[in-house]
This record gives structure tokens, C-alpha cells and sequence, in this order.
């Protein structure tokens, strides 16, 4: 418009104004998750136009964690030996001279760096190890399959990896073991095992026995202990001597006779075994089981033979144990001589006042009690003559 003629010139055309949205990066990620040690590549790419430069990004912070130019429409970013570290969010957007300068940012993509799975060590026998005994060491790993294993003895390979999880080997030193595994999928590896101790004792295991009885009688049970200090053991029991074949072996360490006789007394030893080939602890001293047999009566008469009117004291003696009480028999095991105005029992006495010829016979003690030794046998009988006349002959019915 102006203030002279013409004052205004004719309206122009319409002219459009188009805005295009900026190009979108794309990110990709392979492998992902990943577990360490592995090789990471960050592909970033933008589907139009051409000449990018490329920047990576972790964590939507302003630090730029690589950059690259390409003629082509993608670049990447490899990330060697991945650590824990690595791990987070990536993003990328791309960079050019001419229009349009620059990309929208590519979504974000969060890069897991997974743990290896675990080995562990496991050791058969355990506990206290002795020079010269063969241990078996076995590698445990819970995850995945197709593993092969590799050994370390004090952190230097033992021998290349094996399908098999065990070894065997003779503890004659202190050594320090550790597993890995390894395997053609991924994960390629396992994480190396803590380092298993061993310690080994020069001292050969001794076993020592005992017995559950001192006073061993006939028909008594009778358990024999031996005892090893560390566990896992199998037990072998000697009699007699200890180069013999044992008379048992027991996967515990006790060893019950039951219902003793006599014939099974003498000397009695054990050792103990483990492992493949066996390996033996020394003898234990010996153990002495001496069984006794059921201890007999003795009856003695005073005066023998007597004479109407006299006293007669039988006597009846016991020749071991304690706190017996006694029986008299007459004549068979069904008349038993019980206190009477004649017959006084005190103790191990039995006084027979006034005798008379019905006082004649046989007769003869038996010994009883509470304890373990419940009777004793039976005496020999012994016949009482009154007035010098005795019909009686033979053994008690």
C-alpha cells in the first residue's frame, strides 16, 4: 500500500508451506541379553537420506558413549568383553551436513549383561583327610546342559575340559581346587568355582573299641563301638587275631553280639575303610569279652554224718556277685525246706535243730537275685545220714 495513486497492488498468490517430520534412527542391539566377557554390537540406522554420522548414547545423559560416518545407511558400535558395567540403556540418533542435519533419536533399548551360572565343588569323604587316601572331587553346575569340565589345582589347569564332572586324585598335600565349565551355546562359560581347600593330616586314622558290658554272662547282648574321628567310614571286626578275615563288616560303627555263649569270647579289634580303592585306618587295640558261664552253687553239711538231737548247719556259697537270697531243697525241686520251729535259714545258713531221722535226705542250694545274674545252677546234692543210716543214693529229681 502507498499514499500516491495507485495505493495498493493486487493480492498475490497463495503460497503453501509443507514441514516434514525429521527421520527416525533405529537401533538394534545383538546379542541381548549377553553375559560378560562376550562381544556386544549397536547397529544404528536411518531409513532415508544419506552421509550420517552416528552417535551412540547410555542412559539419557548428554555423554556421548561413541560416534561414527558412514556412507551407508547404517553403522555400528561393538562393545568387547562386556562387564556388568556395560549394562544400561542405549539410544542413538544420526548427524548429517546437509538438510535435514540431524535425526529423531531412536527408542531406547536396555542391554542386559546376565550373571554366568555358578560351579561348585563337592569332595567325597569329607571332613579330615589322610596322606595317601584317594578323594573323589565332583564340578556341580544347576543351569544349562552340554557342559565339558576344566580343573585348577592351585589356580593352574589341571588338564583340558572333560565330559566328565569328577576326578580322582590321592590327598597328599595341602591344594587349593577349582571348576569351570564351558560349552559350545552360549553361555560359552560358567563362572569359576570358589577354590575348594583341602588340608591333609600325615597322621594315619587310628580306631579305638569299646564294649557296652564289662561282666558278660551267658545269653547277654554285647555291643562293640569303634570309633574314627572324621565320617564316611565302613567298619571291619576282627576276632582272635587281626590279619584274619573279619567276622563282620557294618556300614555303622557299632557291632551287636546277641545271646553270647562261652565259644564267643577272646580278643576283638576293628578298623575302619573308605573310598576306591579302600583305604584303612590302623588296628584299634583290642577289646577282651570273656563270657561266663552261669555260676554254680556249692552246698557243705556240718556236722556229716549226725546223731539224733544234734544241729546240723548246711551252708550254701556262691563264689561271685552279691545280694543273693537262697532256696533249700529236700529229697526233689518240688519240697522246698521253708523257716520252721526246727529249720532256721540266715543268709547263706540253714541250721537244722533236734534232727531226727525224718530229717534225712538229700539236699541241696540254689542261689537267686534281682541283678542281670538272675540264679545260679543248682549244688551237687549231698545226702544227710542221721544216726549213721542212709538208704538214699543218686542225683535230686
Amino acid at each position: 500500500m502507498r499514499t500516491e495513486r495507485p495505493q495498493r497492488s493486487q493480492p498475490s498468490n497463495d503460497l503453501s508451506i509443507s514441514v516434514s517430520a525429521l527421520p527416525k534412527a533405529t537401533l538394534l542391539v545383538k546379542p541381548n541379553p549377553v553375559y560378560p566377557g562376550e562381544t556386544v554390537t549397536l547397529t544404528c540406522s536411518v531409513g532415508s537420506y544419506s552421509d550420517w554420522r552416528y552417535k551412540w548414547h547410555k542412559d539419557r545423559n548428554d555423554t556421548v558413549v561413541s560416534q561414527s560416518g558412514s556412507s551407508n545407511p547404517g553403522a555400528s558400535y561393538t562393545i568387547n568383553k562386556i562387564s556388568v558395567s556395560d549394562q544400561g540403556q542405549y539410544w542413538c540418533e544420526g548427524h548429517r551436513v546437509s538438510r535435514p542435519t540431524s535425526s529423531q533419536p531412536s527408542t531406547d533399548i536396555t542391554l542386559t549383561v546376565l550373571a554366568l551360572p555358578m560351579a561348585s565343588v563337592r569332595i567325597s569323604p569329607h571332613g579330615l583327610l589322610y596322606s595317601g587316601e584317594t578323594v573323589t572331587l565332583q564340578c556341580d553346575i544347576s543351569d544349562y546342559t552340554d557342559w565339558t569340565y576344566w580343573w585348577y589345582r592351585n589356580k593352574q589347569l589341571l588338564s583340558p575340559g572333560s565330559p566328565s564332572k569328577t576326578i580322582t586324585t590321592l590327598s597328599d598335600q595341602v591344594s587349593q581346587y577349582q571348576c569351570q565349565g564351558r560349552r559350545t551355546d552360549r553361555p560359552q562359560s560358567s563362572q569359576r568355582s570358589v577354590s575348594l581347600h583341602i588340608s591333609v593330616t600325615g597322621n594315619r586314622p587310628k580306631a579305638t573299641m569299646s564294649s557296652d558290658k564289662k561282666d558278660i554272662l551267658i545269653g547277654d547282648r554285647v555291643a562293640l563301638t569303634c570309633t574314627v574321628e572324621s565320617s564316611g567310614w565302613r567298619f571291619y571286626w576282627y576276632r582272635h587275631r587281626q590279619d584274619s578275615e573279619p567276622v563282620a563288616t557294618t556300614s555303622g560303627s557299632s557291632y551287636t553280639l546277641s545271646q553270647v555263649s562261652v565259644s564267643d569270647g577272646g580278643q576283638y579289634r576293628c578298623r575302619a575303610g573308605r573310598g576306591d580303592p579302600v583305604y584303612y585306618t590302623q588296628y584299634s587295640e583290642s577289646v577282651h569279652i570273656q563270657v561266663t558261664a552261669m555260676t554254680k552253687a556249692t552246698l557243705t553239711v556240718k556236722p556229716n554224718p549226725v546223731y539224733p538231737g544234734e544241729t546240723v548247719i548246711l551252708t550254701c556259697s556262691v563264689g561271685s556277685y552279691i545280694d543273693w537270697r537262697y532256696k533249700w531243697y529236700k529229697d526233689s525241686k518240688d519240697t522246698v525246706v521253708s523257716q520252721s520251729e526246727r529249720h532256721t535259714v540266715t543268709g547263706d545258713t540253714l541250721t537244722m535243730s533236734r534232727a531226727s531221722e525224718s530229717d534225712q535226705g538229700l539236699y541241696w542250694c540254689q542261689g537267686e537275685r534281682d541283678s542281670r545274674l538272675k540264679s545260679t545252677s543248682s549244688s551237687q546234692p549231698v545226702s544227710i545220714t542221721v544216726n549213721g543210716e542212709s538208704n538214699l543214693v543218686g542225683p535230686p529229681l
